[in-house]
């Protein structure tokens, strides 16, 4: 079968591909995604690419089936045991002991996207070195990946000498077992204790109560956002929110969502990675600056948006009844109904309401970051980055604008333009005291951030050299 297409209408087709799988697909990919749903248009009978989005939209089983072949054309298997030795340095000497030490009789780690399950066995290594007695504690570990080629070959738990790179030179001979053609099996009793199962973040409901993906202490969802569409990471946070205890915590690429809403979770900020932890309660989605606090880094002290509490209605006007005239909202109660409309959900009038407030005062910096992060939730993110910009230029000693512009950078591509955004943060944080919180980023010290911004500048160094 031929396709007689215009090259609109296959464009056309592709973005509503993207849109219905959720893969944020380069530019440079573009040719290999329009040759790919012409191939499965051919193979499935389809007459038109765009009957292959609608299909990817129907939940059917044959939907999942070309999602995970999707999946598999553009996302990476690329992993190794003990692959980035800060976070794992983090993991071993801070964030499994403290797990340990509140839960040790029940701990839950579930690895998301854990591909061919080297992620998984690291964590269950790591706390074997820690001393804990996997067979005797009821520890859960599973791991879940959307392609079930990985899968497969996380459950055979047999690696090449790739997989090993950068990995402890004892790690082998302590827990695996040399075969022909320089084939390694990990042993017997850490293969045991993980689990493996089909998973798509994107598509499926989750918490899943039916593959006990909920409840746990620990989530790493490492390298898999990179991938994902704005939409796609909003919806995918969300749910592995949801399927975090309160107070577990989320441990991701680096950088992957300091540009992200991120609703109930609390960044921390350690010198070897971000990480966000589950609160106890909820707070908005997106957090207002202080108005209360003086222009300058004082200014961007997070803080939730005022309530505006309903007012008893009036009484029935009557024959004597005076008729009650409403005031005109203040130009703050303006900006205070933004906000509320974002925490809302209404992320669309909340952008329309924010740039009818920014005409009328240019040089208000909090709504243009208020205009950044409703800009970042749509999706937008050449409008978010220009966003921050302006709010830059009104107060260009705020850190956690640079961090957030350097992000988006990172995402879109910009590496030089990332390294120096990141490098002026780093000198604005050298000038503050060590143990002073860096304000706009609540529970970090100066030296915690520097510590986390000179990680981002290393390893953009280190991919600068490659």
């Amino acid at each position: 079968m031929t396709l007689a297409l215009e090259p609109d209408e296959l464009a056309f087709a592709c973005e509503a591909t993207i849109r219905s799988c959720g893969l944020k697909i380069q530019s440079i990919d573009r040719p290999k995604l329009q040759a790919f749903i012409l191939q499965r248009c051919k193979q499935l009978g389809l007459s038109n690419p765009l009957d292959y989005s609608h299909l990817l939209n129907t939940g059917s089983a044959q939907a999942s089936q070309e999602l995970e072949r999707l999946s598999e054309a553009f996302t990476s298997l690329e992993t190794y045991f003990f692959r980035d030795s800060g976070q794992i340095q983090l993991l071993r000497e801070t964030l499994l002991p403290e797990l340990l030490a509140k839960r040790a009789n029940h701990l839950r780690i579930w690895s998301c996207g854990c591909s061919s399950g080297e992620e998984i066995y690291t964590i269950a290594m790591l706390l074997d070195q820690l001393g804990i007695d996997l067979e005797r504690y009821p520890i859960r570990l599973i791991g879940t990946d959307i392609n079930p080629q990985a899968l497969q070959r996380a459950k055979a738990a047999r690696y090449g000498e790739w997989s090993f790179r950068g990995c402890p030179a004892l790690i082998k001979s302590n827990y695996f077992q040399e075969g022909p053609s320089g084939v390694w099996t990990l042993n017997t009793r850490i293969r045991d204790m993980v689990h493996f199962s089909s998973c798509d973040l994107v598509h499926d409901s989750l918490p899943s109560p039916s593959q006990d993906l909920q409840n746990f202490d620990l989530i790493l969802c490492r390298n898999v956002f990179i991938y994902f569409t704005p939409e796609a990471i909003q919806t995918s946070v969300r749910k592995l929110s949801q399927c975090l205890r309160e107070g577990g915590l989320l441990l991701t690429g680096h950088g992957e969502l300091l540009s992200h809403s991120l609703p109930g979770l609390q960044l921390e900020l350690h010198p070897e990675s971000a990480v966000f932890r589950r609160q106890t309660a909820s707070p908005p989605a997106l957090a207002r600056p202080s108005r209360a606090a003086p222009t300058g880094l004082g200014s961007q002290i997070a803080a939730t948006p005022p309530i505006l509490t309903a007012k008893p209605a009036p009484a029935p006007l009557g024959p004597t009844s005076t008729p009650l005239i409403t005031p005109t909202p203040s130009f703050e109660e303006e900006i205070s109904s933004a906000w509320q409309l974002a925490n809302s959900g209404q992320s669309q009038e909340a952008r329309q309401a924010c740039r009818a407030l920014i005409q009328r005062d240019p040089a208000h910096k909090e709504l243009h970051y208020l205009q950044a992060l409703l800009e970042m939730e749509l999706g937008h993110l050449s409008q978010a980055s220009e966003a921050l910009r302006r709010a830059l230029y009104l107060d260009p000693t705020d850190i956690a604008l640079y961090l957030q512009l350097a992000e988006i950078q990172q995402q879109t591509g910009m590496r030089t333009a990332a390294q120096r955004h990141l490098a002026t943060a780093a000198k604005l944080l050298s000038r503050l005291p060590p143990e002073q919180e860096v304000p706009s980023l609540k529970g970090n010290s100066a030296s915690q951030v520097l510590g986390f911004v000179n990680a981002q500048l290393a390893q953009l160094n280190e991919q600068s050299t490659r």
